[in-house]
Protein backbone atom coordinates (compact mmCIF):
# COMPACT_ATOMS: atom_id res chain seq x y z
CA UNK A 1 0.00 0.00 0.00
CA UNK A 2 1.44 3.61 0.98
CA UNK A 3 4.41 4.44 2.81
CA UNK A 4 4.37 7.22 5.43
CA UNK A 5 4.16 10.32 3.27
CA UNK A 6 1.65 8.48 0.08
CA UNK A 7 -1.92 7.63 0.89
CA UNK A 8 -2.05 4.95 -0.98
CA UNK A 9 -4.67 3.40 -3.48
CA UNK A 10 -7.68 3.80 -0.99
CA UNK A 11 -5.83 7.04 1.30
CA UNK A 12 -8.23 9.62 -0.73
CA UNK A 13 -11.22 7.92 -0.70
CA UNK A 14 -10.62 7.00 3.08
CA UNK A 15 -10.54 10.78 3.79
CA UNK A 16 -13.35 11.30 1.87
CA UNK A 17 -15.33 8.92 3.72
CA UNK A 18 -14.41 10.55 7.22
CA UNK A 19 -15.78 14.12 6.08
CA UNK A 20 -18.68 12.60 5.15
CA UNK A 21 -18.97 10.73 8.77
CA UNK A 22 -17.91 14.01 10.09
CA UNK A 23 -20.76 15.68 7.86
CA UNK A 24 -23.50 13.26 8.29
CA UNK A 25 -23.12 13.37 12.46
CA UNK A 26 -23.25 17.10 12.24
CA UNK A 27 -26.59 17.02 10.20
CA UNK A 28 -27.76 14.19 12.75
CA UNK A 29 -26.93 16.77 15.35
CA UNK A 30 -28.50 19.85 14.20
CA UNK A 31 -31.82 17.89 13.02
CA UNK A 32 -31.90 16.02 16.73
CA UNK A 33 -31.61 19.66 17.94
CA UNK A 34 -34.60 21.35 15.30
CA UNK A 35 -36.64 18.11 16.18
CA UNK A 36 -36.69 19.15 20.23
CA UNK A 37 -37.10 23.00 19.62
CA UNK A 38 -39.89 21.86 17.84
CA UNK A 39 -41.02 19.29 20.83
CA UNK A 40 -40.12 21.91 23.54
CA UNK A 41 -42.57 24.82 21.36
CA UNK A 42 -45.64 21.63 20.92
CA UNK A 43 -45.66 21.05 24.30
CA UNK A 44 -45.27 24.39 25.28
CA UNK A 45 -48.50 25.71 23.04
CA UNK A 46 -50.09 22.55 24.73
CA UNK A 47 -49.93 23.97 28.03
CA UNK A 48 -50.97 27.96 26.71
CA UNK A 49 -54.17 26.46 24.91
CA UNK A 50 -54.81 24.45 27.95
CA UNK A 51 -54.37 27.23 30.39
CA UNK A 52 -57.00 29.46 27.93
CA UNK A 53 -59.48 27.21 28.51
CA UNK A 54 -59.36 25.84 25.21
CA UNK A 55 -58.68 21.91 26.25
CA UNK A 56 -61.65 19.84 25.17
CA UNK A 57 -62.01 16.31 25.38
CA UNK A 58 -60.54 14.09 23.09
CA UNK A 59 -64.40 12.40 21.82
CA UNK A 60 -65.89 16.19 21.29
CA UNK A 61 -62.75 17.06 19.34
CA UNK A 62 -64.51 15.13 15.89
CA UNK A 63 -62.65 16.09 13.05
CA UNK A 64 -60.04 18.89 14.46
CA UNK A 65 -58.05 15.58 16.28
Amino acid sequence: MGGSNDPGAFGYGYGHIKKEIAYFDELVHRLELALGYVTDADESTSRDIGDAGGSVRSEEKGFAE
